[in-house]
């Protein structure tokens, strides 16, 4: 009995996920899975280090597509409060001085995307507007589409996100330290998406 249960769990494991990568995940407006999101920043330190920098509270909605991906819509919202450097006191100052994120007068960054392309399979570049201290300026991102299928678990639709980009910190107002501290900016983003309730 005990080698049969192994052996129909080991046939669950390597054919379900399989056929659930074969069907793609339907259009629909979809929303942050937050136990499996990350967005973070990194940076020149004076060229001794590239600290990580990750923001624990943010929110995205996705208006996906299926058959024209193009045509999907992005909107994403960010806590600045909720930076996060490894030390509180850090945070503190890049969230509440004025030359950082000023969270006390701007209480929230967004990003809403104007254009999607595909690139290849599975490839695509997005640009949006990145609003930061009431300032807004164009960014893009390159994105991998990591799945588009079923959860194993739950039965759900589900879509997997990565992508990266860079922009000018200036741009937004905040160019403490520049050029010491590099003034480009690389984001990386991990992100899975769920239907909305």
């Amino acid at each position: 009995m005990r080698k049969l249960l192994l052996s129909l769990i080991g046939v669950f494991f390597v054919t379900f996920p399989a056929a659930a990568l074969a069907d793609g995940a339907p259009s629909g407006t979809y929303i942050l899975e937050k136990k499996h999101a990350y967005l973070q920043f990194s940076y020149n330190h004076m060229g001794a280090s590239h600290p990580i920098v990750l923001f624990r509270k943010f929110d995205a909605t996705l208006h996906y597509k299926a058959d024209d991906p193009e045509k999907s819509k992005v909107k994403v919202t960010i806590d600045p409060n909720s930076i996060d450097t490894g030390m509180d006191m850090f945070d503190k100052e890049l969230a509440e001085k004025p030359d950082f994120l000023d969270a006390g007068n701007y209480p929230e960054i967004t990003f809403v995307a104007t254009n999607l392309e595909q690139t290849g399979d599975g490839k695509g570049r997005m640009t949006g507007d990145l609003t930061i201290k009431g300032v807004t300026k164009p960014v893009t991102l390159d994105v991998t589409l990591n799945k588009s299928g079923t959860h194993p678990m739950s039965g759900q639709a589900q879509l997997g996100f990565s992508a990266t980009g860079t922009f000018k910190r200036s741009d937004f107002g905040i160019g403490y330290a520049v050029p010491m501290v590099s003034d480009e900016l690389t984001v990386t983003i991990e992100v899975e998406f769920m239907p909305s309730a």
